[in-house]
Parts: C-alpha cells; structure tokens; sequence
C-alpha cells in the first residue's frame, strides 16, 4: 500500500494549494483502492475529511460525490452504527446544502445519502424493526437536521420513525400552532397516531399522544371523555384496544365514534389498515361505503392466525399502562353502550 500512501500525501498537497478538483479525483482513486484493500476505517476517515474540505470551500458538487462514496463504504464495510459514526454522518449532512442551483433544481440533493445512510442501518441492524426501517437515531438525526431547514414534509417522515416521541410531538404542535394545518389539534394528533399504529409503533404513537396534549391541552387529563375533543377520546381508547387483539372492543370503538369518523377522508383508510394488521379484519370489499366496509369485515371475524401474530415493532411494550384501571372501565362503559348499536348496523348490512 506504499502506493496509497504516496496518493495520500499527493491528497494533503492539493488540499494546501487549493487545488480542488485534483484533490477530489485522489479521494475517488483512494476509494477504489481502499475498497479493494479491505481499509474500510481508512477509508471513512478519508471520505470524511475530504468531503468537508470540500464543503468548507464551497466545492459542493465535489462534496456530494464523496458523501456518496461515503454512504457506499459505511454499506460495504458492515460498520455498526455508533454515536461516532452518526456525529460523522451528522456533520455531512448539516454541511451540504439541499440544493446547488435553485434555478434548474427542486428537490433537495441530500435525499439519496440520506437513502444510502438508511439503507446502511438496515443492513447492519440486529432486531427485526429496525431491519425494516433504520436506525431511530439515525432517523432522529435526520429529522432535526432537516427540520432545522425547514423541510418539513421530509422531516415528518425521519420523526416518526426516531428514537424520540417527545421530539416528534413538540414537532407536531409547532407545525399546528404556526397555523398551517387545517384540522382541529384533537383530529390532527389523531392521523398522526393512526399512521404510527399502521407502522407498528404503537408503543412511540401512545408516547407521541401524551406528549402532544400535555403541551397543547395541559389542563386535561385522560381519558379525554367530554373534553370536547373527540378525537383525544377516541386515540386514547384505540391505543389500549389495538394491543389486545379483541375485534369486539375494536368494532364497538368504531360504532361508538361513527359519525365523527368522517371528519377526515383518510380515517376510514387507516382503520381498515389497522384492522388487517391488528384483528385479522378482512379487506374492505365494494359497496356500502368505507364505514360499512369495515364493520361488515369487523362482523365477519378474523382471518387467519398469522395476521394475528404480534407484529416485530414496539406495541408488545404495552402492557405497562399506568391507566389500564381506567381504561378497563371506559372499555366496559364501551361494550355496554355500544353493543346494540353494532347488532343494528350488522342488520342494516346485510
């Protein structure tokens, strides 16, 4: 490897007479030669060093290049994902701005290291949730990053699927309080709760709920019934339902909050989601509409054992429930009140 020395040195030249295109075709010769050599820590170290120098000096298509290059070498070399390693990744991604030329661009350009970073955590990750996903942390790193720049809609994806609940609830209220959503703040947390059940967060959806209406509502106090709020009811009860597996209790929550279920086009979609996944609910079939869909699955029983198998992710967390006292006596309240409800709707369906 005298010869990679010598390059390395040549690299060290460049840099100091400011000869940045040269410097940048050594760090792509390192790379295949650091590759084939098995050198994957060098290698990092390199990659790093030069695409910040590059960044440093505004040579950021050069940059981009080596944080690729970056991304390929943390993939090949099977590295764990270490708070060291996420500092790195954290300081290439701070550095690179989201577009080069405003005029002939419109998406941002850090989406395929992003992409390449994830990919890279998945591959090497042990437990089954984060093999389909990521790294939380990573995700978490990402988000704040991109939040911080005001990337919004790429950001909320990287939070829900972090380490922090807490971080994406603060998140969700600043979005809220800015005044850009069109919902009320009950209907709002709720999507987002729903969306983290269809991922199979249920544990981090009932930690992102909590935080968000501490901050947003401070003066109530579960289990929201008559708050005025709806839809903090409703949350509240599907994240105790969905960890028991009961399409009873799931049905009669549906019944129960029917005619606010249509407040949002998306709801029904989710809950039919949520079914399958949890209850081993049929598919919606044509005719009846989304909510007749759903209880005509609901009344027809589960469907095979293997989609009633805990799923990988976090929900089996659940079983610790401060309020499970609480929650045992709403869900009575619940099967009493609705239950003759539901055997109308089974009529009506037929």
């Amino acid at each position: 490897l005298l010869q990679v020395s010598r390059l390395e040195k040549k690299l060290d030249t460049c840099f100091e007479n400011k000869e940045y295109y040269e410097a940048h075709q050594i760090c792509r010769t390192l790379f295949y030669r650091l590759t084939a050599a098995g050198k994957f820590d060098e290698l990092l170290t390199l990659l790093e060093r030069g695409c910040l120098t590059l960044i440093q000096v505004g040579e950021y298509g050069s940059a981009y290049d080596l944080s690729e290059a970056y991304a390929e070498t943390l993939l090949k070399s099977g590295v764990s994902v270490t708070k060291e390693r996420i500092t790195s990744i954290a300081k290439i991604v701070k550095g690179l701005p989201s577009l080069i030329d405003e005029n002939i661009e419109d998406k941002d350009r850090r989406v395929k290291f992003i992409a390449a970073c994830v990919k890279w955590s998945q591959s090497v990750a042990s437990s089954p949730s984060e093999k389909a996903r990521g790294s939380p942390a990573l995700h978490g790193l990402f988000a704040r990053v991109l939040y911080s720049e005001g990337s919004v809609d790429m950001a909320r994806s990287h939070f829900m699927l972090s380490d922090s609940a807490e971080d994406y609830a603060s998140f969700l209220h600043d979005w809220f309080t800015r005044g850009e959503v069109e919902k009320t703040g009950d209907l709002w947390i709720t999507l987002a709760v729903l969306q983290l059940i269809c991922l199979r967060r249920v544990s981090f959806a009932r930690r992102t709920f909590s935080s968000y209406l501490s901050t947003s509502s401070p003066s109530l106090s579960p289990p929201y019934k008559g708050s005025g709020l709806p839809f903090a009811h409703f949350s509240w009860l599907l994240l105790r339902i969905v960890p028991t597996r009961n399409v009873q209790y799931y049905g009669a929550l549906i019944a129960k909050f029917k005619s606010n279920l249509g407040a949002d086009e998306t709801i029904m979609a989710y809950l039919d989601q949520i079914g399958q996944l949890y209850f081993g609910v049929a598919p919606k079939g044509s005719g009846g509409g989304m909510f007749g869909n759903l209880l005509k699955g609901l009344m027809g029983g589960q469907q095979e054992e293997k989609k009633h198998l805990p799923s990988s992710d976090d929900e089996r967390d659940d079983t610790k429930d401060a309020d499970s006292s609480l929650f045992q006596s709403e869900l009575a309240a619940l099967i009493r009140g609705d239950a003759p409800v539901m055997a109308q709707l089974d009529d009506d369906l037929d």
